[in-house]
């Protein structure tokens, strides 16, 4: 175990602004890994991205889950789907410490860093960089502040990243155990702080897959009758967020619904997506209510993803429906991203949703067309409007068409 250091938002500042000033980003590749043993145990996997025409940042990816993270976002290609990608965004786990130039930086950023600056008795050049925090989590819409574990874990990685900059003034990366992860790669270089020093030593690289804990069915009633139903047919399940964040009470951010698409293979569409309002195990229920309204349960289900998969495994094993893992169909994506086209009103691949675009594509619609929202489109803005996020005349006119 290391030494756990405090870090308050000012030192953090100061680690950040030295880190821009050494330009670690002209040096190493967002592929060249180090990790960092924080004191509470956890491991963090440090990228370094820049140096490719991408976003100048480190990101710290912790644990299985981050790792599986990063993975996913090097696989990232211009041609891709867009619901793969859709897919990276939204299931982004990182602490981030990016640094745009002055243009690019939100007026807020821009604020803090020079007042932070300020303090510290330094200043940010006009053409220099500002350190800007991020947290993302998966199925969460990102937070511009980090909690204190986050800032501490940013700290240390700050403070090993100074370090190894220090030593690649003399050093080649490969001297310092820096190489290019690929998929044949097993372990990085790892450091643990001691005192002032840092041991080095190696850290095994977790699997890249993204771990997710099966949801338990537990309506026995249903369960059973559909276990006894007749079994037709063969489904296709995915599941999706949808960028339009929901914030729960006492949530520092909304989380974003997720979305399950059940796609007949001779019919096509079942019905609108079934939408979590964030229980699992709702959805489950609302999925057991449509096949006993259809009569008839398919005999298999072909997951297009592994969190469908554990989503629907123990529904599947005690409704005796056959469950498999199977690449998502380009029929799947396609209908997809149509559902979240028509609901988001714009590309499935926009990272920040603007919610005024939606207001305004509803306020334009004439009543029929709102009548005939998807029902689980209509329940989200019921429950926004109960909540006071809807602008008041959108609000007043949905009540008037329920």
């Amino acid at each position: 175990m290391g030494v756990i250091v405090r870090m308050d938002e000012l030192r953090l500042y100061e680690l950040a602004l030295d880190f821009a000033e050494m330009k670690p980003w002209e040096i190493l590749t967002e592929q060249e890994v180090f990790a960092v043993r924080f004191a509470d145990g956890e491991t963090g996997y440090c990228s370094v991205t820049g140096r490719m025409g991408t976003m100048t940042a480190l990101n710290i990816y912790v644990g299985e889950r981050g790792y599986a993270s990063y993975v996913a976002m090097t696989r990232y290609r211009p041609d891709m789907y867009q619901m793969e990608y859709h897919e990276i965004v939204t299931s982004l786990d990182c602490i981030q410490c990016a640094f745009p130039k002055s243009k690019d930086a939100e007026d807020a950023e821009r604020k803090a860093a020079r007042a932070a600056a300020k303090k510290l008795g330094r200043s940010i050049p006009r053409n220099g960089r500002f350190p800007c925090f991020q947290r993302f989590r998966e199925g969460r819409e990102p937070v511009d502040r980090l909690d204190e574990t986050d800032m501490e874990r940013m700290g240390e990685a700050l403070a090993l990243g100074l370090e190894i900059c220090g030593l690649l003034k003399e050093k080649e990366p490969e001297e310092l155990g820096l190489v290019e992860v690929t998929e044949n790669t097993r372990e990085v270089v790892a450091y643990t702080r001691a005192g002032e020093a840092w041991e080095r030593s190696s850290a095994k690289l977790p699997s890249g897959r993204r771990p997710y804990a099966v949801t338990p069915f537990e309506n026995d009633m249903s369960a059973m009758r559909i276990r006894r139903m007749k079994k037709i047919g063969v489904w296709q399940c995915g599941t999706f967020y949808l960028m339009m964040p929901v914030a729960g009470e006492g949530e520092s951010a909304g989380h974003l619904p997720l979305a399950l698409m059940i796609l007949d293979e001779d019919e096509g569409l079942l019905e609108d997506p079934v939408i979590s309002d964030g229980a699992d195990a709702a959805m489950l229920e609302q999925l057991a209510d449509l096949i006993r309204s259809r009569a008839a349960a398919p005999y298999k289900i072909k997951c297009g993803d592994e969190r469908c998969y554990a989503l629907l495994k123990n529904f599947c094993e005690r409704t005796n429906i056959r469950l498999v893992q199977n690449e998502p169909t380009d029929e799947l994506y396609d209908t997809e991203e149509d559902f979240l086209d028509f609901v988001m009103g714009g590309g499935a691949d926009d990272e920040a949703f603007d919610p005024s675009m939606l207001w305004e594509e509803l306020m334009d619609a004439d009543d029929d067309v709102l009548r005939a929202m998807p029902q689980p489109l209509k329940d989200m803005l019921a429950e926004m409007d109960a909540a006071g996020q809807l602008p008041e005349t959108l609000a007043e006119r949905l009540r008037r068409l329920r």
